[in-house]
């Protein structure tokens, strides 16, 4: 999640990292369940999920998700809870909403190849 659009007051997010990148034979995920089917070959990494979230209150935002695992693109709000939690609440339709959290956490270490021995 970062700081976007003019004036850098709106919140942009892209995943980064999975920790099962690939499928079950080894291929990069892609964004299969997109509804555009012209979207599909998308890799799941580097996938942005939202963009341009506006403020619409203090300490919220409010604009578009898209979630990979469905395909589907919500109408959300992003309520900032902590420096380190925010409450994401996404609706397709008036009835048909959900709600989760997220927790600020920092990538693993990368696997560093260790030198061949000489």
């Amino acid at each position: 999640v970062f700081k976007c659009g003019s004036g850098k007051s709106q919140l942009c997010a892209k995943i980064i990292w999975l920790k099962d990148p690939t499928d079950s034979k080894g291929k990069a995920l892609h964004d299969i369940r997109n509804e555009d089917p012209s979207m599909r070959d998308r890799p799941i990494v580097g996938l942005t999920i939202f963009t341009g979230l506006s403020p619409s209150a203090p300490a919220t935002w409010t604009g578009k998700i898209y979630n990979p695992e469905d395909g589907h693109t919500y109408a959300a709000t992003l309520t900032m809870v902590s420096r380190s939690e925010i409450k994401l609440r996404g609706c397709k339709a008036w009835l048909l909403c959900g709600e989760k959290y997220w927790t600020r956490s920092k990538l693993p270490p990368t696997e560093v190849e260790p030198e061949p021995l000489k």
